[in-house]
């Protein structure tokens, strides 16, 4: 029952840690994202304070970028406010300010590749998730033990929902990377070709806590397959004992003659 519960807990996480990565950079979860691009003023003491200040108010350029699943946004450090994108495929989300000249300079077909790593693995890894979780739920405490067939087939659902939670949950991870390495990449060549921004500006790209949300996902899930396979062994050698005996205890009528003598 304890390793039954473990699972449980794991399956659970694992789909918050993937709901939560997937829902990053909406209200309440404005810290969750894979890269964040910081714009940081190569000026320093009085002349960057007064820069700050015309770069927030005058010119409205925000000092960082934060690139989630869904939606990007922009903020500055001296506000508590962000400027966030709708939810959408391909980061196609009209807005206002410098956000939008980004997003309008997006290439179509790096749009669409955009949304196929989201329609076709972020959000089918959290949708596996919940079915792992939900069907284990069925399995295990609701559906009658009686019925060893029913369970059968609710086991073979289980395995197969899991490890393909775990399977997106990794390509989740590569997606956030190879994500994070065209942003480097990109902002590496806007400085090689706005060489008057690169001096006044260093554009610092950091990689973002849902990465590591989406690794402790697929530690989850490992450990959930690893101990499924410790219960299923428990349970098989059980009922091997039940059928046929323990081959480490002597035989029943041994066990008798020793007490007669």
């Amino acid at each position: 029952m304890i390793i039954d519960i473990t699972i449980l807990f794991l399956l659970v996480a694992a789909f918050i840690l993937q709901l939560v990565t997937l829902l990053g950079n909406l209200p309440g979860l404005r810290t969750v994202y894979f890269a964040r691009v910081d714009l940081v003023l190569r000026a320093d003491g009085l002349l960057g304070d007064v820069l700050n200040s015309i770069r927030q108010n005058l010119i409205n350029i925000p000092d960082y970028f934060t690139v989630a699943s869904l939606s990007i946004c922009q903020g500055a450090t001296t506000a508590s406010s962000m400027q966030c994108t709708r939810p959408t495929f391909g980061f196609n989300a009209p807005t206002n300010g410098v956000l939008n000249v980004i997003l309008s300079s997006i290439p179509d077909k790096l749009r669409v590749a955009i949304s196929a790593a989201q329609a076709g693995v972020l959000i089918p890894s959290v949708c596996f998730c919940f079915l792992a979780m939900a069907i284990y739920i069925v399995g295990f405490f609701i559906t009658d033990r009686t019925k060893p067939a029913k369970r059968r087939w609710l086991i073979v659902m289980l395995w197969i929902t899991t490890v393909l939670a775990l399977l997106f949950a990794i390509g989740s991870i590569i997606v956030e990377v190879v994500g994070y390495v065209g942003i480097q990449r990109a902002v590496d060549a806007a400085e090689g070709r706005l060489p008057d921004v690169a001096g006044v500006f260093d554009l610092r790209p950091v990689i973002g806590p849902a990465v590591w949300i989406t690794v402790g996902a697929v530690v989850a899930l490992l450990l959930t397959c690893f101990l499924y396979c410790f219960a299923r062994r428990r349970r098989s050698v059980g009922q091997e004992k039940e059928l046929y005996g323990d081959p480490n205890q002597p035989p029943q009528e041994n066990i008798e003659m020793q007490r007669r003598m």
